[in-house]
């Protein structure tokens, strides 16, 4: 599981999207948007995707969302993971 961000400084540095991967991102439509997003973001930093949407914390969700101008309660929506065994 991500530790939930102890500043808006870590916030910032670990789940913003740089202009490549916002165009990869905006392709997508609803709940793909924000569910891609954060599996990026996620497999950057720990070098596996999530066992569940659980393990991301809601800062993160709704600053991914921000970043969208999406609503974060789509990514309840978003249930694509890839560790089904």
């Amino acid at each position: 599981m991500v530790k939930p961000p102890q500043s808006t400084e870590e916030l910032v540095e670990n789940w913003t999207l740089v202009p490549q991967e916002l165009e990869r991102v905006l392709r997508k439509v609803g709940a793909g948007q924000i569910g891609f997003a954060i599996l990026l973001k996620y497999f950057q930093m720990m070098a596996r995707f999530p066992d569940s949407n659980t393990e991301i914390p809601e800062t993160v969700i709704i600053y991914i969302a921000s970043q969208l101008k999406s609503d974060p309660s789509l990514y309840s929506q978003y249930n694509c993971y890839c560790r089904r065994y």
